[in-house]
């Protein structure tokens, strides 16, 4: 006869040590939730020898409610003979832990269900992580909802968020426009240039904001300025949208230019004109504690040119220099003669704009001005730069004479060097 104790005990010690080795809590109960086994990884917790636990109901050592919750989850197990599993968290150091509950027969296919085996995995770690994401995504949400800007994200051209100010602008709420087309909100004549200039930003082609219409719900016609950048929205990649809403601005140019604030002779705004867009942004700076760039352009050698060639020609030189400054700068920014031979540039939006880069760009146009033509003089252009911070505001007055005094500064650098040279 063969002796079946050594297998049987070799197979309970490979057992014995399988569950011993876990990470995780286990134990066995019987039907009336009395402990029957513990490993030592529940043991720990427990802060008790097995012996002063094996044989005594789980209730002992646990809180009233979290006994009544494992109880009926005991008697469901026993009473379908199914698995159960859920995530509960230990009143003992508020350690979260993921519980399964199986049923233990007796062998054979009718064999009764004796007791249950409990596995508890601490996912404490994962919960936090959960919660952190949560907290974050929530954070992120709410600073996009109660943002002054239109915030809204889309994907494979629909949208998936959308704030409430970015939905006003169009007359709509975002409920209304989650899951539609983007660009049918945008105005026909501007959607192929809408869509070059997106590419573009979105390419690191274009660091600045770009502008364009849409059409409301009501059928009203309102630009916005926007700038775009791509993000991952749920896994897969997406475009955020930031958008300003500029129609009062627009409308306050138009009602500007309707007052006579264009200078006749270069089309750009005269002074009066650009005074009141000044003060205007100067104001919304401030509330919006958005910073500004003064630039002061003069003409250099207007009297030689007007002395020596006639008045005809010095006009001539204007018109040309107003034609460099529209080159140079963005169609955002306030252009304007001044009076005589001087110029101002304020650049309402500083988003890549640096004054030794556009003193550059204006220097490059002139010598490509200057190189297209032959003429007994060369456009020559001061320029000095003011930087308003609304951290610390000063009148435009103020800014004005900054920025004029930096450029007398470099038109005396500069040698006093013919302009017919």
């Amino acid at each position: 006869m063969k002796n079946t104790t050594r297998p049987k005990r070799q197979s309970e010690d490979a057992y014995r040590a399988v569950v011993e080795s876990t990470s995780d809590s286990l134990y066995l109960v019987d039907k009336n939730c009395r402990y029957l086994f513990i490993n030592s990884r529940h043991l720990s917790r427990l802060g008790l020898p097995a012996g002063d636990i094996i044989g005594r109901p789980y209730g002992e050592f646990h809180s009233h409610e979290e006994t009544k919750n494992f109880t009926n989850t005991i008697k469901d197990v026993v009473t379908t003979g199914k698995s159960v599993q859920y995530e509960h968290q230990s009143w003992r150091d508020n350690r979260y832990f993921l519980r399964t509950f199986s049923p233990v027969q007796e062998p054979g296919p009718d064999g009764k269900i004796t007791s249950v085996a409990v596995v508890s995995k601490d996912i404490t770690e994962r919960k936090q992580t959960e919660k952190a994401l949560q907290e974050s995504e929530e954070l992120y949400r709410v600073l996009a909802e109660k943002s002054f800007a239109g915030v809204y994200v889309v994907q494979n051209g629909k949208f998936r968020f959308i704030n409430s100010n970015a939905a006003s602008y169009a007359g709509y709420t975002p409920g209304e426009l989650i899951g539609r087309e983007s660009i049918k909100l945008v105005h026909p004549e501007d959607r192929e240039q809408f869509k070059k200039n997106a590419i573009e930003m979105l390419y690191g082609k274009r660091t600045f904001p770009y502008e364009y219409r849409i059409i409301t719900r009501e059928g009203q016609i309102k630009w916005l300025m926007e700038m775009v950048s791509s993000i991952i929205w749920e896994g897969r990649r997406a475009v955020l949208g930031n958008s300003m809403d500029l129609t009062d601005r627009k409308r306050t140019e138009e009602e500007i230019r309707s007052i006579s604030v264009t200078d006749q002779l270069t089309g750009l705004f005269n002074r009066r004109g650009f005074l009141t867009l000044a003060e205007q942004q100067l104001k919304f700076s401030d509330r919006h504690q958005s910073d500004m760039l003064l630039f002061f352009a003069d003409l250099d050698g207007m009297k030689w040119i007007n002395d020596t060639l006639g008045h005809e020609e010095g006009d001539r030189a204007l018109i040309d220099v107003a034609g460099i400054l529209k080159e140079t700068f963005r169609s955002s920014d306030i252009i304007a003669r001044m009076g005589g031979d001087e110029f101002a540039i304020l650049a309402i939006d500083t988003t890549g704009i640096y004054p030794e880069v556009m003193m550059t760009r204006v220097q490059n146009q002139i010598d490509k001005h200057n190189n297209e033509g032959i003429r007994r003089y060369k456009i020559s252009i001061s320029m000095g730069t003011a930087y308003y911070d609304p951290e610390s505001p000063c009148s435009f007055d103020k800014l004005m004479s900054r920025a004029d005094q930096l450029m007398y500064e470099q038109k005396k650098n500069k040698k006093s060097r013919p302009a017919q040279q």
